[in-house]
């Protein structure tokens, strides 16, 4: 299982890079720019500098999104190979529940935590909303932690 993902993530790394697209890229800029130059150099040879750039042009975004798709598909088989993992690793694990939730039992400093929040932020009448209806329905008391506890 961690070969696979080992792998995937080698896979990602060789066929993940962007260098070839952003080479692409920069060869469709040079090739606008330089028509634009002639073009701007000579009006009259507007449409026939236009009609030259659409092969070169589409060839090249072609190229662009051949490497693209070439590392969509590089990163979609590391994500499957992760999912993989995590899936294997993870499925004897139980979620987190309120049982073994440290701040669960402290529900007045939940509230106060999220009013500063909501203060630091700006949102004054959200927050005075916010405090009023703490207030009105206030959290149960905190249970006293334990002896053993402490």
């Amino acid at each position: 299982m961690e070969e696979t993902l080992q792998a995937a993530h080698e896979r990602l790394e060789k066929k993940g890079n962007l260098k070839k697209s952003v080479d692409h890229v920069q060869e469709t800029i040079d090739l606008l720019v330089k028509a634009r130059a002639t073009i701007a150099a000579d009006p009259s040879v507007a449409t026939t500098t236009l009609a030259k750039l659409q092969t070169p042009v589409k060839q090249s975004l072609d190229k662009v999104n051949g490497d693209l798709k070439e590392i969509h598909a590089s990163l979609g088989k590391y994500s499957k190979a992760l999912d993989k993992v995590a899936t294997h690793k993870f499925k004897d694990k139980p979620l987190p529940s309120s049982s073994n939730d440290a701040l669960s039992s402290h529900a007045s400093l939940i509230n106060r935590a999220i009013a500063m929040h909501l203060l630091r932020e700006g949102q004054f009448s959200v927050a005075s909303t916010f405090i009023s209806e703490a207030n009105t329905h206030p959290p149960p008391p905190e249970a006293p932690s334990s002896p053993a506890a402490s």
